[in-house]
């Protein structure tokens, strides 16, 4: 079962019930390290000590408590507005706090987070990115109400590129409007952005599983998710609430500097928290599809293909070993019951 659930990062198709947006209550119980996360949660005023203005971030639970997002807009004197969504997340396996940073930019990161109970300071690391660039990240927290925050960059050589700070102050009343409905200056879609549009509303699923090593017995069922534009319009993400109350969340977007299609897949089951499956993807013009794959460390090769008719869709999910092995097969139809609000 753990396998089996582990390929629904090309799924995001899984027996499922009627899409409903997951409130906000808190860090989940069951993992207690999540709670030093809680320092993020909130709606803050964030002023940059480079950029003039005030700026909006706020930081919410999803996925049953299991991540805390947090999302907001920098409004930059100069070009499109950047919005910015992290995810938080403690790995409970590697024992690690994990994040996963998306900039409607283009650009992604992924750091290891490591938290000083006696400073109160949140340290990251993010991993080098195509040029060899990390950041170090610090957020202190030692005084209440308060986030003092710094990014110093690096080469590939250790020696410092460049450099980002702030100070984030938490609003005592409550959250106002999100950042994300104000009206700002969004950055430029391009085409391939806009290819995701396919993916906007919500769909009914029809599907089988045929039998495989992973499955001996074959089944059938149904599903219903929601896909929405993000992220200033450079990102779609699909949401989907499960049978047994299980969530999940799907973000994909097009990497402009590799020229490919990027997507991550977070799940609230605890076995898999900090641990989201990263796949990249390519559009067929000619078939009207996408293709999604993804190699893990163990050398099972999943392939996922989307293949849009009309206002259909048909997919399939191809799981194999480094023998060529089906482990796990799964083939379906959507049919979009609702377009998303414009």
């Amino acid at each position: 079962m753990r396998r089996l659930l582990a390929v629904c990062w090309s799924l995001t198709i899984l027996v499922g019930i009627e899409f409903v947006k997951a409130e906000d209550t808190g860090p989940n119980k069951e993992v207690p390290e999540l709670q030093v996360l809680q320092h993020y949660a909130g709606t803050w005023d964030d002023v940059l000590d480079n950029v003039p203005g005030k700026h909006e971030v706020t930081a919410k639970w999803i996925l049953d408590g299991q991540y805390l997002e947090q999302s907001g807009v920098i409004h930059m004197p100069d070009g499109p507005d950047l919005w910015v969504t992290t995810l938080f997340a403690f790995d409970t396996q590697a024992r690690k706090y994990r994040s996963w940073t998306f900039v409607s930019n283009g650009s992604t990161s992924q750091a290891e987070m490591t938290w000083d109970a006696n400073a109160k300071t949140m340290t990251s690391v993010t991993q080098p990115d195509a040029n060899g660039v990390r950041a170090k990240v610090t957020a202190d927290f030692s005084t209440a109400g308060r986030e003092r925050w710094k990014f110093v960059y690096t080469d590939r050589d250790g020696q410092q590129v460049g450099e980002m700070s702030g100070v984030n102050t938490l609003r005592k009343d409550g959250p106002a409007k999100p950042a994300t409905t104000r009206a700002t200056k969004k950055p430029e879609r391009l085409a391939e952005d806009k290819q995701l549009d396919r993916f906007l509303g919500t769909w009914k699923t029809e599907y089988r599983v045929p039998k495989a090593e992973w499955t001996p017995e074959e089944k059938s069922g149904s599903a219903t998710m929601a896909f929405s534009i993000e992220l200033g319009g450079k990102m779609v993400r699909e949401r989907t609430k499960h049978a047994d109350g299980t969530e999940n969340t799907f973000l994909m977007l097009f990497d402009a500097q590799q020229k490919l299609y990027r997507a991550w897949w977070f799940s609230s089951a605890t076995e898999f928290t900090g641990q989201p499956n990263n796949s990249t993807g390519q559009w067929d013009e000619a078939a009207k599809a996408f293709t999604w794959k993804l190699t893990d460390p163990n050398g099972l090769a999943s392939t996922a293909q989307h293949r849009f008719v009309g206002e259909k869709l048909d997919w399939t999910v191809l799981v194999e070993n480094s023998q060529k092995v089906s482990m796990f097969r799964m083939e379906g139809t959507s049919s979009r019951v609702k377009d998303a609000p414009k």
